[in-house]
Protein backbone atom coordinates (compact mmCIF):
# COMPACT_ATOMS: atom_id res chain seq x y z
CA UNK A 1 0.00 0.00 0.00
CA UNK A 2 1.37 3.26 -0.95
CA UNK A 3 1.03 6.20 1.38
CA UNK A 4 0.26 9.94 1.36
CA UNK A 5 2.00 12.31 3.52
CA UNK A 6 -0.46 14.77 5.38
CA UNK A 7 0.17 17.03 8.09
CA UNK A 8 -1.58 16.76 11.66
CA UNK A 9 -1.19 18.73 15.11
CA UNK A 10 1.58 15.83 15.69
CA UNK A 11 3.49 16.58 12.78
CA UNK A 12 3.93 14.66 9.52
CA UNK A 13 2.27 11.49 9.72
CA UNK A 14 1.26 8.81 7.16
CA UNK A 15 -2.12 9.03 5.98
CA UNK A 16 -3.80 5.47 5.87
CA UNK A 17 -5.51 6.15 3.18
CA UNK A 18 -3.58 5.40 -0.45
CA UNK A 19 -2.97 7.38 -3.09
CA UNK A 20 -6.36 7.05 -5.15
CA UNK A 21 -5.97 10.58 -5.93
CA UNK A 22 -3.91 9.85 -8.85
CA UNK A 23 -5.79 6.50 -9.73
CA UNK A 24 -8.58 9.10 -9.63
CA UNK A 25 -7.10 11.53 -12.68
CA UNK A 26 -6.50 8.21 -14.74
CA UNK A 27 -9.61 7.72 -16.84
CA UNK A 28 -10.42 11.68 -17.64
CA UNK A 29 -5.97 11.73 -17.74
CA UNK A 30 -6.06 8.86 -20.66
CA UNK A 31 -8.72 10.71 -22.62
CA UNK A 32 -6.95 13.96 -22.65
CA UNK A 33 -3.54 12.23 -23.01
CA UNK A 34 -4.59 10.04 -26.11
CA UNK A 35 -5.23 13.28 -27.92
CA UNK A 36 -2.15 14.69 -26.71
CA UNK A 37 -0.47 11.54 -28.37
CA UNK A 38 -2.14 12.38 -31.21
CA UNK A 39 -1.07 15.89 -31.48
CA UNK A 40 2.97 15.00 -31.17
CA UNK A 41 2.85 12.10 -32.95
CA UNK A 42 0.69 12.54 -35.92
CA UNK A 43 2.91 12.11 -39.03
CA UNK A 44 0.81 13.30 -42.04
CA UNK A 45 2.19 13.90 -45.78
CA UNK A 46 3.87 17.19 -46.68
CA UNK A 47 1.90 19.71 -46.85
CA UNK A 48 1.64 23.55 -45.77
CA UNK A 49 0.55 22.99 -42.48
CA UNK A 50 -0.87 20.47 -40.47
CA UNK A 51 -4.05 21.38 -38.59
CA UNK A 52 -5.54 19.30 -36.05
CA UNK A 53 -9.45 20.44 -34.82
CA UNK A 54 -10.83 19.24 -31.70
CA UNK A 55 -14.11 19.70 -29.95
CA UNK A 56 -12.91 20.16 -25.95
CA UNK A 57 -15.15 18.79 -22.97
CA UNK A 58 -15.21 22.73 -21.71
CA UNK A 59 -14.23 26.23 -22.39
CA UNK A 60 -10.98 27.81 -21.29
CA UNK A 61 -11.53 30.75 -19.44
CA UNK A 62 -8.20 30.28 -16.58
CA UNK A 63 -4.95 29.95 -18.53
CA UNK A 64 -3.05 30.55 -15.11
CA UNK A 65 -2.11 26.41 -14.68
CA UNK A 66 -1.75 27.31 -11.01
CA UNK A 67 -4.91 28.84 -10.20
CA UNK A 68 -7.56 26.25 -10.66
CA UNK A 69 -7.53 22.15 -10.84
CA UNK A 70 -10.83 22.52 -13.76
CA UNK A 71 -9.55 19.84 -16.10
CA UNK A 72 -9.85 21.90 -19.02
CA UNK A 73 -7.11 24.31 -17.25
CA UNK A 74 -4.70 21.21 -16.51
CA UNK A 75 -5.43 20.26 -20.46
CA UNK A 76 -4.16 23.33 -21.25
CA UNK A 77 -1.40 23.26 -18.89
CA UNK A 78 -0.04 20.01 -20.24
CA UNK A 79 0.05 21.86 -24.24
CA UNK A 80 2.17 24.82 -23.05
CA UNK A 81 3.71 24.16 -19.98
CA UNK A 82 6.36 21.04 -18.90
CA UNK A 83 6.48 19.60 -15.71
CA UNK A 84 10.30 18.25 -13.87
CA UNK A 85 9.04 14.79 -13.17
CA UNK A 86 5.49 12.64 -14.58
CA UNK A 87 4.39 9.85 -14.05
CA UNK A 88 4.48 6.89 -15.88
CA UNK A 89 2.03 3.91 -16.75
CA UNK A 90 2.88 2.18 -13.29
CA UNK A 91 2.64 5.69 -11.37
CA UNK A 92 6.89 5.89 -11.13
CA UNK A 93 8.31 9.18 -11.14
CA UNK A 94 10.31 10.03 -14.85
CA UNK A 95 12.51 12.88 -15.60
CA UNK A 96 10.81 15.62 -17.77
CA UNK A 97 12.96 18.86 -17.63
CA UNK A 98 15.34 17.54 -15.07
CA UNK A 99 18.64 15.35 -16.60
CA UNK A 100 19.76 14.19 -13.60
CA UNK A 101 19.46 14.33 -9.72
CA UNK A 102 20.78 12.73 -6.64
CA UNK A 103 19.37 12.16 -3.38
CA UNK A 104 21.44 12.00 0.14
CA UNK A 105 21.10 8.60 2.14
CA UNK A 106 18.77 10.12 4.72
CA UNK A 107 16.78 11.42 2.17
CA UNK A 108 16.32 14.89 3.49
CA UNK A 109 18.44 16.49 0.56
CA UNK A 110 17.77 16.26 -3.36
CA UNK A 111 19.79 18.11 -5.96
CA UNK A 112 18.56 18.16 -9.22
CA UNK A 113 20.55 19.60 -12.71
CA UNK A 114 17.74 20.73 -15.59
CA UNK A 115 18.08 19.62 -19.11
CA UNK A 116 20.41 21.58 -21.73
CA UNK A 117 18.40 23.77 -24.06
CA UNK A 118 15.13 23.92 -22.19
CA UNK A 119 13.89 27.91 -23.31
CA UNK A 120 10.57 29.13 -22.37
CA UNK A 121 8.22 30.41 -25.22
CA UNK A 122 9.76 34.35 -25.01
CA UNK A 123 13.30 32.78 -26.34
CA UNK A 124 14.94 33.31 -22.75
CA UNK A 125 16.45 30.27 -20.80
CA UNK A 126 14.45 28.47 -18.42
CA UNK A 127 16.73 28.80 -15.23
CA UNK A 128 16.65 26.94 -11.77
CA UNK A 129 15.28 30.19 -10.43
CA UNK A 130 12.16 30.15 -12.48
CA UNK A 131 12.25 26.48 -11.24
CA UNK A 132 12.09 27.35 -7.49
CA UNK A 133 9.85 30.55 -7.88
CA UNK A 134 7.36 28.19 -9.30
CA UNK A 135 7.47 25.28 -7.22
CA UNK A 136 6.78 27.53 -4.58
CA UNK A 137 3.74 29.62 -5.37
CA UNK A 138 2.48 25.56 -7.31
CA UNK A 139 2.75 24.50 -3.92
CA UNK A 140 0.44 27.20 -2.58
CA UNK A 141 -2.33 26.18 -4.74
CA UNK A 142 -1.99 22.39 -4.71
CA UNK A 143 -3.44 20.91 -1.55
CA UNK A 144 -2.00 17.42 -2.03
CA UNK A 145 1.52 17.09 -2.68
CA UNK A 146 2.55 21.01 -2.63
CA UNK A 147 1.39 22.22 0.66
CA UNK A 148 2.78 19.03 2.34
CA UNK A 149 6.02 19.64 0.21
CA UNK A 150 6.33 23.59 1.52
CA UNK A 151 5.36 22.25 5.24
CA UNK A 152 8.38 19.22 4.76
CA UNK A 153 10.99 21.31 2.94
CA UNK A 154 13.38 23.78 5.26
CA UNK A 155 14.68 24.94 2.12
CA UNK A 156 13.76 25.53 -1.92
CA UNK A 157 16.53 27.33 -3.70
CA UNK A 158 18.74 27.62 -6.86
CA UNK A 159 22.68 26.50 -6.37
CA UNK A 160 23.36 27.46 -9.91
CA UNK A 161 21.79 28.53 -13.65
CA UNK A 162 20.35 25.01 -13.57
CA UNK A 163 20.83 23.18 -10.18
CA UNK A 164 18.56 23.55 -7.53
CA UNK A 165 17.77 21.69 -4.29
CA UNK A 166 14.95 20.80 -2.55
CA UNK A 167 16.25 20.33 1.65
CA UNK A 168 13.67 18.12 3.82
CA UNK A 169 13.14 18.42 7.44
CA UNK A 170 11.77 14.87 7.57
CA UNK A 171 11.16 12.56 4.86
CA UNK A 172 9.09 13.14 2.16
CA UNK A 173 7.87 12.10 -1.29
CA UNK A 174 9.99 14.51 -3.27
CA UNK A 175 9.70 12.72 -6.87
CA UNK A 176 6.18 12.02 -6.41
CA UNK A 177 5.14 15.55 -5.56
CA UNK A 178 7.19 17.04 -8.67
CA UNK A 179 5.73 14.64 -11.30
CA UNK A 180 1.91 14.06 -9.50
CA UNK A 181 -1.03 14.18 -11.72
CA UNK A 182 -3.30 15.68 -9.22
CA UNK A 183 -4.43 19.48 -10.29
CA UNK A 184 -3.35 22.14 -10.17
CA UNK A 185 -0.30 20.42 -11.87
CA UNK A 186 3.69 21.40 -11.24
CA UNK A 187 3.44 23.16 -14.16
CA UNK A 188 6.86 25.63 -14.42
CA UNK A 189 6.79 29.06 -15.57
CA UNK A 190 9.79 31.91 -16.25
CA UNK A 191 9.95 33.56 -12.60
CA UNK A 192 8.49 36.91 -13.48
CA UNK A 193 5.65 35.36 -14.12
CA UNK A 194 6.03 32.56 -10.85
CA UNK A 195 6.47 35.35 -8.72
CA UNK A 196 2.71 36.61 -8.98
CA UNK A 197 0.61 35.92 -5.81
CA UNK A 198 -0.41 32.59 -5.44
CA UNK A 199 -4.17 34.58 -5.62
CA UNK A 200 -4.26 36.14 -8.26
CA UNK A 201 -4.40 34.88 -11.70
CA UNK A 202 -1.72 35.26 -14.14
CA UNK A 203 -3.22 36.29 -17.55
CA UNK A 204 0.31 35.16 -19.76
CA UNK A 205 0.16 32.08 -21.60
CA UNK A 206 4.16 31.56 -21.24
CA UNK A 207 5.50 28.36 -20.79
CA UNK A 208 8.31 25.51 -22.06
CA UNK A 209 6.23 22.69 -23.37
CA UNK A 210 5.41 21.60 -27.34
CA UNK A 211 3.11 24.24 -27.98
CA UNK A 212 2.76 27.86 -27.77
CA UNK A 213 -0.91 29.64 -27.17
CA UNK A 214 -1.49 32.00 -29.84
CA UNK A 215 -3.25 34.40 -27.40
CA UNK A 216 -4.11 36.68 -30.79
CA UNK A 217 -6.36 34.26 -31.89
CA UNK A 218 -8.16 33.05 -28.52
CA UNK A 219 -11.59 33.78 -28.44
CA UNK A 220 -13.07 33.23 -24.81
CA UNK A 221 -16.69 30.83 -24.84
CA UNK A 222 -15.58 29.56 -28.56
CA UNK A 223 -12.10 29.18 -29.92
CA UNK A 224 -8.52 28.74 -28.53
CA UNK A 225 -5.11 27.89 -30.81
CA UNK A 226 -1.80 26.33 -30.44
CA UNK A 227 1.23 26.69 -32.77
CA UNK A 228 4.19 23.92 -32.62
CA UNK A 229 7.12 25.57 -30.65
CA UNK A 230 9.85 24.72 -32.65
CA UNK A 231 12.54 25.49 -29.97
CA UNK A 232 11.40 22.67 -27.52
CA UNK A 233 13.60 20.08 -27.17
CA UNK A 234 11.87 16.73 -26.60
CA UNK A 235 13.53 13.95 -24.16
CA UNK A 236 15.04 10.58 -26.41
CA UNK A 237 12.68 8.39 -24.47
CA UNK A 238 9.42 7.22 -26.45
CA UNK A 239 6.27 8.45 -24.27
CA UNK A 240 4.52 6.77 -22.05
CA UNK A 241 1.45 8.00 -20.00
CA UNK A 242 2.75 11.63 -18.84
CA UNK A 243 6.36 11.02 -19.29
CA UNK A 244 8.43 10.09 -22.42
CA UNK A 245 9.82 12.57 -25.21
CA UNK A 246 6.73 15.07 -26.52
CA UNK A 247 7.47 15.47 -30.37
CA UNK A 248 5.14 17.88 -31.88
CA UNK A 249 4.36 16.66 -35.59
CA UNK A 250 1.58 18.85 -36.02
CA UNK A 251 1.92 22.52 -37.03
CA UNK A 252 -1.44 23.95 -35.33
CA UNK A 253 -4.21 22.72 -32.89
CA UNK A 254 -7.37 23.99 -32.59
CA UNK A 255 -10.12 23.77 -29.38
CA UNK A 256 -13.49 24.82 -31.05
CA UNK A 257 -15.76 24.88 -27.57
CA UNK A 258 -19.17 23.72 -29.19
CA UNK A 259 -21.46 23.87 -25.63
CA UNK A 260 -24.07 22.48 -27.64
CA UNK A 261 -23.58 18.42 -28.31
CA UNK A 262 -25.76 18.61 -31.28
CA UNK A 263 -24.54 21.42 -33.24
CA UNK A 264 -21.22 19.81 -32.55
CA UNK A 265 -22.04 16.44 -33.83
CA UNK A 266 -23.50 17.99 -37.09
CA UNK A 267 -20.66 20.36 -37.72
CA UNK A 268 -18.24 17.06 -37.88
CA UNK A 269 -20.54 15.33 -39.81
CA UNK A 270 -20.52 18.24 -42.12
CA UNK A 271 -16.21 17.95 -42.15
CA UNK A 272 -16.06 21.26 -40.27
CA UNK A 273 -13.92 19.86 -37.37
CA UNK A 274 -12.51 16.94 -38.80
CA UNK A 275 -9.38 16.78 -37.99
CA UNK A 276 -6.20 18.11 -40.70
CA UNK A 277 -4.76 15.92 -41.91
CA UNK A 278 -7.13 13.15 -41.96
CA UNK A 279 -5.11 9.98 -40.82
CA UNK A 280 -5.91 7.44 -38.51
CA UNK A 281 -3.79 6.98 -35.27
CA UNK A 282 -3.57 4.79 -33.11
CA UNK A 283 -3.30 5.49 -29.20
CA UNK A 284 0.22 4.23 -28.31
CA UNK A 285 2.27 4.04 -31.34
CA UNK A 286 0.13 5.61 -34.14
CA UNK A 287 0.26 2.79 -36.52
CA UNK A 288 -3.28 1.08 -35.77
CA UNK A 289 -6.71 2.97 -35.73
CA UNK A 290 -8.80 -0.28 -34.61
CA UNK A 291 -6.96 0.17 -31.09
CA UNK A 292 -8.49 3.87 -30.37
CA UNK A 293 -12.33 2.93 -29.93
CA UNK A 294 -11.43 -0.31 -27.90
CA UNK A 295 -9.32 1.69 -25.40
CA UNK A 296 -11.49 4.23 -25.43
CA UNK A 297 -14.59 1.99 -25.12
CA UNK A 298 -12.78 1.04 -21.49
CA UNK A 299 -13.35 4.90 -20.35
CA UNK A 300 -17.07 4.66 -20.19
CA UNK A 301 -18.77 7.98 -20.13
CA UNK A 302 -15.70 10.36 -19.41
CA UNK A 303 -14.64 10.01 -23.49
CA UNK A 304 -15.28 9.27 -27.49
CA UNK A 305 -12.70 9.37 -29.73
CA UNK A 306 -13.30 8.77 -33.50
CA UNK A 307 -10.21 7.89 -35.25
CA UNK A 308 -11.50 8.70 -38.36
CA UNK A 309 -12.13 12.59 -37.34
CA UNK A 310 -9.33 13.00 -34.96
CA UNK A 311 -11.49 14.59 -33.21
CA UNK A 312 -12.68 13.54 -28.70
CA UNK A 313 -16.26 14.05 -27.77
CA UNK A 314 -16.63 14.51 -24.46
CA UNK A 315 -19.62 13.31 -23.24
Amino acid sequence: MRMRYRKDRKGYAKNARTLDTHRGHRVSLATFALTILFALNAAGPARAENVLKFVPHADLTIIDPHWTGAYITRNYGYMVYDTLFALDNAYKPQPQMVESWTASDDKLAYTFKLRDGLKWHDGLPVRAVDVVASLKRWGVRNDSYGQPLLAAASAIEATGDNEFRIALKAPFPVLEALGTLTSPGPFMLPERLAQTDPFTQIKEAIGSGPFKMAMAEWRPGHQVVYAKNGDYVPRAEPPLWATGGKRAKLDRVEWNYIPDPLTAWQCRGRGRLLGEPRERFCADGLARPECVDQRLARLGRHGALQPALSAVRQH
